[in-house]
């Protein structure tokens, strides 16, 4: 079966700066839809590429919508964790309704038997599940982002916090409207989505947005992760671009 997959490493829970031996893949099937229990695959990784035995695991899933998260599911996260023997564990979720972008937020305990912190770590993925009534292009099959070398150097200014937030919508603004960064709306966009002018209404850009950034400038998630982020802040009207 044709399966969409994010994937992201984890940072130690400290600093949230120091990259961890660990990488988490989650997957699922392209032809699942909101509405319904979807069985997520979660795998982990350490740095050999091969699956981490006996990992213990806890995970949230948060809505993304109305520039704010609203949690929908967690697991493992107030006990001693979710034990995957082989590194791969399933875990069935009810995904609202409306169906939309939502946050995977994971942190690894340790592993078996006396939880053993060098895989600990937490991180966080941003996926997209279709409505019912509508479509969505799956993760996988996301168009070529056609994305400059040259932006990511700018990112990371704004990433570590040498330019304001508002600089960085502004950027982002000008990059997709003079075509250098193509990023289009998604299907499921409504045309009021998007603002007719240039004017930037809010520059509160959600930390998470900072931290998938990270990830794929340093080359540990694909260009789509990133288009996705992009498609978020548009929708939500923290990038507002012009009708051309």
């Amino acid at each position: 079966l044709s399966r969409n997959s994010v994937d992201f490493y984890l940072v130690d829970t400290e600093t949230f700066s120091i990259k961890t031996p660990t990488t988490v893949q989650i997957s699922w099937d392209n032809a699942d839809t909101a509405g319904q229990k979807i069985p997520f695959e979660f795998v982990f990784f350490n740095e050999q590429k091969m699956p981490i035995k006996d990992i213990r695991y806890a995970y949230t899933v948060s809505a993304m919508e109305e520039k704010q998260s609203t949690e929908i599911a967690r697991g493992g996260v107030d006990g001693l964790g979710i034990l995957a023997f082989e590194g791969i564990d399933v875990q069935e979720i009810q995904m609202p309704e409306s169906g939309g972008q939502f946050q995977i937020d994971v942190r690894v305990l340790g592993t078996e038997p006396d939880y053993d912190s060098t895989y600990a770590g937490i991180g966080s993925g941003l996926i997209e599940i279709p409505s019912t009534d509508s479509t969505v292009i799956p993760t996988h099959e996301k168009p070529d982002a056609n994305i400059p070398d040259w932006i990511k150097t700018n990112l990371r200014f704004w990433i570590d916090g040498d330019v304001q937030d508002s600089t960085f919508v502004t950027g982002m603004q000008f990059l997709i409207e003079n075509g250098i960064l193509h990023i289009s709306a998604t299907p499921s966009q409504s045309s009021s989505a998007i603002a007719t002018t240039t004017t930037t209404t809010t520059t509160n850009v959600p930390d998470w947005v900072k931290t998938n950034l990270r990830f794929w400038i340093d080359g540990d998630v694909q260009d789509s992760t990133f288009v996705t982020g992009m498609q978020f802040l548009i929708e939500n009207g923290i990038i507002q671009i012009s009708n051309k």
